[in-house]
């Protein structure tokens, strides 16, 4: 039951409140297809019996939801960017945000990786829907926090849970699961702090240059390339150490060296369909960068 007010339209916790007339219709949970055009479409009833055709555009034009986007980086002010144009917003919030955002928006002044914090800030700005950026709120199970505390049962979060969230946060990770999928990727070895001989003994087994990556997250500073097996070795006993990046480099992945064009595919699905992805190509020998959606 749809409850409408004769002229303006109203929001309650993502659902759509309609205006139309003075008046209670009952909308088809069942979309038609309006001839032609491919819009989805309901039939509802209106006075003297006689049904109403409504559009889905028409239904969405009264969405209003407040956003809150999680992260402080270049991302996060690109995201801010392009949310603030979007006809479905009513206010966009960026926690802990940056100069960039505080002109797109407002920003909070929250320490996200206190997930209590954030749900009360929630509750106090009316919240709809999250999007989380950076990766370590997301490795740190953010999402799996406010999906699962009961605290907002019709949020809307975007983001993966921290199972998911492992792919990024776990290089050795990444790379075992796309061994046990049959998905390519370069030979590699992963070692921990107890096996620092295993390690170097591997090493002396690859070919130069020597590519070694700490296993966690380093925001973009852990991946060591080198054409000296010495400066090899010594790299990957500072990081088992803990001395080069602390806890992400308490386990390493040794891989093999691949030369080429790096591209980075970036896909939005709603786990049935996807919308056209956009690549990013990286070329190691002009360190030129570049988007395209070919």
């Amino acid at each position: 039951t749809w409850w409408a007010n004769a002229g303006r339209g109203f929001r309650q916790r993502g659902r759509l409140r309609a205006s139309f007339l003075a008046m209670t219709t009952t909308l088809s949970t069942t979309p038609k297809v309006v001839a032609n055009c491919g819009i989805p479409s309901w039939k509802v009833g209106g006075r003297c019996g006689k049904p109403i055709l409504l559009s889905l555009p028409y239904w969405c034009s009264f969405v209003r939801m407040n956003v809150l986007l999680i992260g402080s980086g270049g991302r996060e002010h690109a995201m801010a960017w392009k949310l603030a144009q979007s006809s479905f917003l009513t206010s966009l919030f960026v926690a802990p945000g940056n100069a960039g955002t505080s002109t797109l928006a407002t920003n909070l002044k929250l320490d996200v990786s206190n997930h209590d914090a954030v749900s009360r800030a929630l509750k106090k700005y009316d919240i709809d829907m999250v999007i989380v950026g950076p990766e370590a709120p997301l490795v740190d199970g953010l999402v799996d926090h406010l999906l699962d505390c009961g605290k907002h049962p019709d949020l809307v979060v975007i983001g993966p849970r921290k199972e998911g969230a492992q792919l990024e946060g776990s290089k050795a990770f990444a790379k075992a699961f796309m061994q046990r999928h049959n998905i390519p990727t370069a030979a590699y070895g992963a070692f921990e702090a107890s096996q620092v001989g295993e390690a170097v003994a591997f090493l002396s087994q690859m070919k130069a240059p020597y590519v070694i990556k700490a296993d966690g997250l380093a925001a973009g500073k852990g991946v060591i390339i080198t054409e000296d097996l010495d400066e090899a070795a010594s790299t990957v006993r500072d990081m088992l150490s803990g001395s080069s990046f602390g806890e992400a480099g308490e386990r390493v992945v040794i891989e093999q060296f691949m030369d080429g064009i790096e591209c980075s595919m970036f896909v939005v699905t709603d786990g049935t369909a996807d919308i056209k992805p956009a690549k990013t190509c990286f070329c190691a020998q002009d360190s030129i960068e570049k988007t395209c959606c070919d």
